[in-house]
């Protein structure tokens, strides 16, 4: 899943939950398992675009 297909998914669960509670993160496991690594992967973008090497 792209890098934007994660975000997409990620703010469509917040039509469901507004934050980032117990029940937003049982939403986003049941239509994306692999949030976690998709996670990490966009978090190491963004430091990378931050610090001006990515």
């Amino acid at each position: 899943m792209s890098a934007l297909k994660s975000l997409v998914v990620h703010e469509l669960a917040h039509l469901l939950h507004r934050n980032h509670g117990d029940g937003f993160w049982v939403t986003l496991s049941c239509v994306m398992p692999d949030w976690r690594v998709r996670k990490g992967q966009l978090e190491s973008w963004r430091v990378r675009v931050w610090l001006g090497i990515g």
